[in-house]
């Protein structure tokens, strides 16, 4: 995106077991320098000998990222 002059608006993370800490504590901090306005993080996790996942998503506000929380249908609102 450099090239172009613009950053992405939105980044989708699929976290990978291998670098977990990098995807989790570190690409966000990134994210922000870069001027992404919202992010979310998908985390794949083995439970029970299943995939379970987890969602969690950021929105960027003051400055800071904070949780975008879901409404009753699991939703993130806008």
């Amino acid at each position: 995106m450099a090239e172009e002059g613009v950053s992405p608006f939105f980044v989708l993370e699929i976290v990978s077991p291998r670098y977990r800490d990098a995807d989790v504590s570190k690409k966000p901090k990134i994210y922000r320098r870069a001027g992404v306005s919202e992010y979310v993080i998908v985390d794949p996790r083995l439970r029970d000998n299943k995939i379970a996942y987890t969602l969690r998503g950021y929105r960027m506000m003051g400055g800071k990222y904070m949780r975008m929380e879901p409404d009753a249908q699991g939703r993130s609102a806008a």
